[in-house]
């Protein structure tokens, strides 16, 4: 395991675990499909945007894509396309976390190049077991470096 030193992962104030938080999560079976995506696909662009942004969209539905978030999820007719841009965030709760490689033996360790999220768990990947307590919109985000496949796992709450 490689931590940052620069970050502190807990504060004082924080209670983790809570109380009655398992010593290890319950095993269940997964399976993972290969759902497709299409960069240039307004529908695909906007569902993962937060991680993969929309510059592929052709400029028809990039101004789409603007417009909707700016109405539903800005809901501020006077802000910038910097600003709509930076606020698309699914499908993740949060923007794309910019987290770089841990592992000092890896080339990118020093580069301080961003790892690509890969996985997304919710707050209650099994029913009726919530990682985080009952809080809502938590997000365990896995992601891995390209280079040495390091896997880092962080999480994210509204």
């Amino acid at each position: 395991m490689f931590f940052d030193a620069e970050y502190e992962f807990v504060s004082e104030d924080e209670e983790f675990p809570f109380d009655n938080y398992p010593l290890e999560f319950p095993r269940v079976p997964v399976r993972v499909d290969d759902c497709g995506y299409d960069p240039t696909d307004l529908r695909d662009a906007v569902a993962f945007a937060g991680v993969f942004g929309i510059d592929e969209l052709a400029p028809a539905d990039y101004q789409k894509a603007l417009a909707w978030q700016r109405e539903y999820a800005v809901r501020n007719p006077a802000a910038s396309d910097a600003e709509v841009v930076a606020s698309f965030c699914d499908p993740l709760v949060q923007e794309c976390p910019s987290w770089h490689c841990l592992n000092p033996e890896c080339r990118l360790f020093k580069s301080r190049t961003s790892i690509l999220p890969f996985c997304v768990v919710s707050n209650d990947p099994v029913k009726g077991f919530y990682l985080f307590e009952e809080f809502g919109d938590v997000q365990v985000i896995f992601e891995v470096c390209c280079e040495c496949g390091l896997i880092l796992a962080s999480n994210q709450a509204t």
